[in-house]
């Protein structure tokens, strides 16, 4: 008889250095928040076509020489410690391949639901927005065209508010990587 035993539980707080050790050794993912081990919810299809079309739709349009996109993978340290995982993050090339986090993220993109809405848009938008290296943050509805998108301006400062698009036809600029996406690229597939 195979007997499931509970994951065991992650000393807290933890470091940085020490969740990584950790997390190599569970089978869920987790994020790391404020030195608390917290673990991923589960995505749904529609999150995961929508973060694939994201990614498709970058891959034809960005300077792919200039950067690297990762889906939901890839680690982004957002304070001393807590480290965040987004659903599609475009990063500036570089690093090695043995790394297991970045901190040059250009783009951030969350695929927005309802178990996620709050942390989305009140402590990633925060943390994500605190990143020196940072140019664009979107949030895309999983279950309507709808999104929200903060870029910097020229002199470095954040909007007050998103751009808020709902518009079935809306198209929007990401102009830290030089690329349009448009709702019929995010939501092909769908429906």
């Amino acid at each position: 008889m195979n007997l499931l035993t509970p994951p065991e539980m992650p000393p807290s707080p933890m470091t940085i250095d020490e969740f990584f050790d950790w997390t190599e050794t569970q089978e869920r993912r987790y994020e790391l928040v404020e030195g608390v081990a917290c673990m991923m919810t589960m995505v749904k299809r529609g999150h995961s076509l929508i973060a694939g079309n994201i990614v498709a739709a970058l891959r034809t349009q960005i300077d792919l020489d200039a950067y690297f996109i990762h889906q939901g993978d890839f680690a982004l340290p957002t304070g001393p410690a807590s480290v965040r995982y987004a659903d599609v993050m475009v990063e500036r090339r570089g690093g090695s391949v043995e790394d297991r986090a970045t901190d040059s993220a250009v783009v951030l993109v969350e695929i927005l639901s309802e178990s996620t809405k709050r942390v989305d848009f009140g402590a990633k938008a925060r943390e994500y927005m605190r990143l020196p290296s940072l140019e664009c943050y979107l949030i895309v509805d999983q279950h309507r065209r709808e999104a929200w998108l903060w870029a910097r301006d020229a002199a470095g400062h954040w909007p007050d508010a998103a751009l808020h698009l709902t518009a079935p036809d809306a198209q929007f600029r990401l102009e830290a990587v030089a690329c349009t996406l448009g709702f019929d690229d995010v939501y092909r597939d769908v429906r």
